[in-house]
């Protein structure tokens, strides 16, 4: 029987790359959006979702922090810079997380300066915050451009068209929370001796 043939050092190589596990550097990124709500002519609920032609994506808005910004203002700022809304937080709903792969930036501050040029991939682990919101001012055509259309959709179509799972689960749970809202807003509230009657706002319920 004939010897095997060693095979040459550098597709040797090769070949345990790619059996090989690699190890991967990772870092943690959060981000923060909202689900906002409104209610219809005929008792349904309406939310506003993002668009972009190109990969046919539609998403809830959302975004990540600038330098120092709390999670409840990054969720502000971002939902009003990319529908065009002045928004108002309800309630925080829920907050998801998601694992991806991107490719190592040598002026990403969250990794050590040595690792910043690894040819291996970096796994992220992204936390997103989650508010439930009411619009009280401008237009859905004052949007910026990160996305190329932005509107109002019925919850249950936006069920239909959202691109991702855990987000209609999300747009399912805020519809949820933002009826008993619109449920009680009428209410009146007694403490003790002092008595405050008025109808109940909708961002109340973000002070409870």
């Amino acid at each position: 029987m004939p010897k095997p043939v060693p095979l040459p050092y550098s597709t040797h190589s090769i070949v345990l790359n790619l059996i090989r596990p690699r190890s991967h550097k990772t870092k943690r990124v959060w981000a923060a959006g909202g689900v906002v709500c409104r209610s219809d002519n005929q008792g349904g609920i309406e939310v506003v979702l993002v668009g972009r032609n190109a990969d046919s994506l539609w998403t809830l808005p959302k975004g990540t922090p600038d330098p120092g910004e709390p999670v409840e203002y990054t969720a502000l700022r971002e939902v009003n810079e990319e529908t065009g809304l002045e928004v108002q937080p309800i309630s925080h709903i829920r907050d998801t997380s998601h694992v991806f792969f991107e490719e190592p930036d040598p002026d990403d501050e969250q990794l050590p300066s040595a690792n910043r040029t690894d040819a291996s991939s970096i796994r992220v682990y992204k936390t997103v915050h989650w508010y439930l919101m009411h619009a009280i001012g401008g237009d859905l055509s004052l949007h910026d451009d990160e996305f190329d259309e932005v509107r109002w959709v019925q919850a249950s179509d936006a069920m239909r068209m959202m691109t991702y799972g855990n987000q209609k689960r999300l747009v399912n749970e805020a519809c949820y929370r933002y009826r008993n809202v619109l449920n009680h807003r009428d209410s009146i509230y007694l403490t003790r001796r002092n008595t405050t009657v008025r109808s109940k706002r909708l961002t109340d319920a973000w002070n409870e």
